[in-house]
């Protein structure tokens, strides 16, 4: 009985291995640290291609959702908050301490 357990465990071990494996085959293929032939070049291709796709849409409706907010909000802007115009952006101990060259 304890020698099936055993055995059940390191099947399931060298399953996860083989998908580990190819997992990481997959990553070095796509980052081209692994030849590729001409087929997995494509497919690569394809998804980023979808990939991209996605992406547009989520930026579009991120977009439109910022834009709502922004029309029904009125919140300062990072601009405001600092006035950067008359910031003095190294006006800060350490700023000054390496400007200044004082120790």
């Amino acid at each position: 009985m304890e020698n099936e357990e055993i055995l059940q465990y390191l099947s399931k071990m060298d399953k996860k291995l083989d998908k580990i494996l190819k997992l990481t085959t997959t990553i070095a293929k796509t980052l081209h640290i692994v030849p590729v032939n001409e087929k997995e070049e494509r497919e690569i291709q394809v998804l980023q291609l979808k990939n991209a796709g996605i992406i547009k849409k989520v930026q579009d409706e991120l977009a439109e959702l910022t834009e709502t907010k922004d029309d029904s909000n009125d919140t300062l802007s990072i601009m405001d908050l600092f006035n950067a115009s008359e910031a003095d952006v190294y006006g800060d101990i350490i700023g000054e301490d390496y400007i200044q060259g004082e120790k």
